[in-house]
């Protein structure tokens, strides 16, 4: 039994010889990787402003991680005519596409980058014609492209009425600017539901846009000036369709010095939220330093309370005295930096019924 043994462990040592042998020198193929997928952005116009002159086009470009120095990605923008009923065909044939040159984020002339954003701007334009863009993504490397954006339509429709008046003055709460339309053009004004966008600039400084977005009224009252500083204001008319604007000229106001001593401005955004506590206030903190902020509540029988005596530095702000399935309103302001702690304007209202119950 025991030769038995030992004569299996010297077969066993006889063959694993021999496979070491047979394999010494041999090569074996490599165990394949997987192929790494490659990031493909996807390219959608978010917005196209059709200006006096020409059309600008906005997009975003994603970040992608690249082992390179360059963005591996760069973006071609294809251009055709289209007719003027023809916008949303869906069976229409292959169009005669112009293409611009492959724009990279790292090289961006001759469009524009804005943080992740990258504008364009299409000067060869004509009124009352239609124009269709897509944004098709190329892969640097390898020259090819990997995506293609779905189109947007663009129509050259007629420009808003031009501002022919603007005055600006400055008064505690800040620089009251109000601007005048023609009154034969008022009702287009109404019909197209005109918005103006108003920028401000102090003294060798940039343009800044400080409206929020789909202004109608025309007065503009800016809160948030420095004491003593220069400013200039621009406000232009603008009306939208969808996903694409139609902007006029803009109007430059004349310079106006701010006072020396201003009221803060109210918080710009105000929201109230419900809770097992009772209805919390909360509200943007304005970009001026400010002593804090007094909060109002508007009762369902219309009596106004503040409910703070002293300045809150920080929100939110919970009433807790309030009744199961009111209506409230509520509203912030702000106050001087130091006491006697003076009061600026209040927010606008926001209302709200009270839901929550425990």
């Amino acid at each position: 039994m025991v030769k038995m043994d030992k004569n299996r462990f010297i077969f066993l040592g006889v063959c694993f010889l021999l496979v070491f042998v047979y394999s010494c020198g041999k090569k074996t193929l490599p165990i394949p990787l997987p192929e790494r997928k490659v990031q493909v952005p996807v390219t959608l116009i978010e917005e196209a402003r059709v200006t006096p002159g020409g059309i600008i086009l906005k997009w975003k470009y994603p970040e992608v991680s690249h082992k390179g120095k360059t963005y591996p990605f760069c973006f071609v923008i294809q251009k055709a005519n289209i007719p003027w009923k023809g916008l949303g065909c869906i069976d229409c044939p292959e169009l005669p596409w112009e293409e611009s040159k492959c724009i990279s984020p790292d090289y961006p002339d001759p469009a524009i980058r804005l943080d992740h954003e990258l504008l364009w701007k299409d000067e060869n334009v004509s009124s009352h014609r239609a124009y269709r863009y897509r944004i098709v993504a190329y892969d640097v490397e390898k020259r090819r492209p990997l995506s293609y954006g779905k189109p947007l339509d663009v129509r050259v429709l007629d420009f808003p009425p031009m501002i022919k008046k603007a005055s600006v003055k400055a008064g505690k709460e800040g620089i009251l600017v109000k601007w005048f339309i023609p009154k034969e053009k008022a009702k287009s004004v109404i019909k197209n539901g005109i918005s103006f966008a108003i920028e401000r600039r102090s003294t060798n400084g940039p343009w800044q846009r400080i409206d929020t977005g789909g202004y109608r009224e025309s007065t503009f009252l800016d809160g948030e000036v420095k004491p003593g500083e220069v400013y200039e204001y621009r406000i232009t008319p603008y009306y939208q369709v969808g996903r694409v604007s139609i902007w006029g000229k803009p109007y430059i106001a004349g310079r106006v010095r701010a006072e020396d001593k201003i009221l803060p401005p109210p918080p710009k955004t105000v929201w109230v939220v419900p809770s097992n506590k009772g209805l919390e206030v909360h509200w943007l903190e304005v970009s001026v330093p400010v002593g804090g902020y007094y909060v109002y509540r508007k009762d369902p029988d219309g009596t106004i309370v503040r409910l703070t005596q002293t300045p809150l530095k920080h929100p939110p702000f919970i009433d807790n005295k309030v009744k199961k399935n009111e209506v409230y309103s509520y509203a912030v302001s702000s106050a001087s930096p130091n006491p006697p702690y003076k009061e600026g304007l209040v927010s606008s209202w926001v209302e709200i019924r009270n839901v929550f119950f425990k």
